[in-house]
């Protein structure tokens, strides 16, 4: 299997780096680059880039000759901490919020473009990482080919007053954040999670933390994306989809709570200066179905979307 190449560029913090997992496949496409966009807690080698029996998404974009890219956020992976992640008390501010992290996007784009060529990019991104994918796309639309929204998380308009989170990082073990995916399938079908989620994937995670030796076997990641997902669970939006001007895909499995049928077509209705949009339900999946047995069906109609090409009412 073709191994990954990593790429480390400055980040919007200086002296910090932010790193981006690379695969460049044998045989291009001549279809533009993919750059993944990771959500809260774990780094795209452990989302795009992790091998399940073998392959992974960014392998399913690689023999399809699509070169591939992989952000780590400040905080996660291959990227650099925030200094205040070294201190032994996580009070402070949460780290890591999208109205600063969507700049280091704008930082991978500017590698990729410069690697590959191509003036604008396609934009995969999950969960909290499609948020500030959404923030980045508004702001920078220019970049923007096309723009997938795997499970993202939208506003709602909950009641009351949106929590303060008084932490610079969480803090958790790979035992729990693996119970954690594996509750968000119905009891029935459990356990529907890839094989390697209960084995390497844990102790890689593990290994990815240079920090884990100092919280105990506890993985440390920024708190900035939960303070995000509560204010946008209080209708405290920090993007603007009208503003969004790329052929959009949102896509989330049948399972998942948060975005919901009813977040993910709200979404999809304020999306009104998309040329095109498209909503995909995935039978039997979760808010982690890239993990998940059913990923191919993931894989296949992200890539339908990406091989299309651009034009109204595809």
């Amino acid at each position: 299997m073709t191994p990954y190449d990593t790429i480390k560029t400055e980040s919007r913090i200086k002296e910090l780096k932010i790193a981006i997992l690379h695969l460049r496949p044998e045989v291009l496409s001549g279809r533009p680059p993919v750059l993944f966009i990771h959500g809260a807690s774990f780094p795209s080698s452990l989302a795009f880039g992790f091998r399940m029996s073998g392959y992974s998404w960014m392998d399913e974009l690689s023999a399809n000759g699509i070169e591939s890219f992989a952000l780590d956020f400040l905080g996660y992976g291959n990227s650099d901490r925030y200094p205040e992640m070294y201190n032994s008390s996580p009070a402070g501010s949460p780290a890591g919020r999208a109205m600063d992290a969507y700049k280091d996007i704008d930082s991978a784009v500017n590698v990729v473009i410069g690697k590959t060529g191509f003036k604008k990019i396609d934009l995969v991104a999950h969960s909290w990482g499609a948020s500030v994918a959404m923030l980045y796309a508004s702001r920078f639309p220019e970049k923007i080919n096309k723009l997938v929204l795997f499970a993202p998380i939208t506003t709602r308009n909950g009641s009351g007053i949106a929590q303060q989170i008084g932490s610079v990082y969480e803090e958790m073990t790979p035992q729990t954040r693996v119970g954690q995916m594996d509750v968000l399938t119905p009891s029935a079908f459990r356990p529907f999670l890839e094989k390697e989620l209960d084995s390497s994937w844990k102790q890689n995670w593990l290994q990815s933390d240079p920090l884990a030796a100092r919280g105990g076997g506890n993985v440390r990641f920024p708190a900035g994306p939960a303070q995000d997902v509560e204010d946008l669970q209080h209708g405290q939006a920090y993007y603007t989809p009208a503003l969004i001007r790329a052929p959009v895909l949102i896509i989330r499995g049948e399972w998942d709570a948060y975005p919901s049928n009813e977040d993910a077509g709200r979404l999809f209705e304020q999306l009104t200066n998309a040329p095109s949009k498209k909503y995909v339900v995935v039978e039997k999946g979760s808010h982690v179905l890239h993990l998940e047995k059913n990923r191919s069906k993931l894989y296949r109609e992200v890539l339908n979307f990406l091989s299309k090409k651009n034009r109204p009412g595809f």
